[in-house]
């Protein structure tokens, strides 16, 4: 079942986010040989904002620490309009089940120091 996390990203800033997923006791889920997959994307037309993943290095999984790092460059979050856009992040495990692991708001706030 997935979670619910709202994260707020500011415009023109490297935006990274480390997350730990833990089981039901608790302890981290191996994530070794998972991948991962996120969307950013505008509401409500759902325009793609950011999209990253593991293939293109920008989500990073620390294998039996259960960590998930989520990175977006500054070019690419100085191009997301202010307000309210929704994500998701898909994980694949190792038998390439795909589930989705977190949803949510991303508040966008515009950055005022140029």
């Amino acid at each position: 079942m997935a979670g619910r996390y709202d994260f707020t990203i500011v415009t023109n800033t490297d935006f990274s986010r480390t997350l730990t997923w833990n089981d039901e006791n608790g302890n981290p889920v191996n994530l070794t040989g998972w991948s991962a997959h996120m969307q950013i994307r505008s509401w409500p037309t759902p325009s793609l904002l950011a999209d990253i993943s593991t293939t293109a290095g920008t989500i990073g999984l620390g294998g039996s620490a259960g960590t998930i790092t989520l990175r977006i460059a500054a070019s690419v979050t100085s191009v997301i309009p202010a307000g309210v856009a929704k994500y998701d992040l898909f994980v694949t495990n190792v038998s390439s089940l795909t589930s989705c692991l977190l949803y949510g708001d991303v508040i966008v706030q515009r950055g005022v120091t140029t």
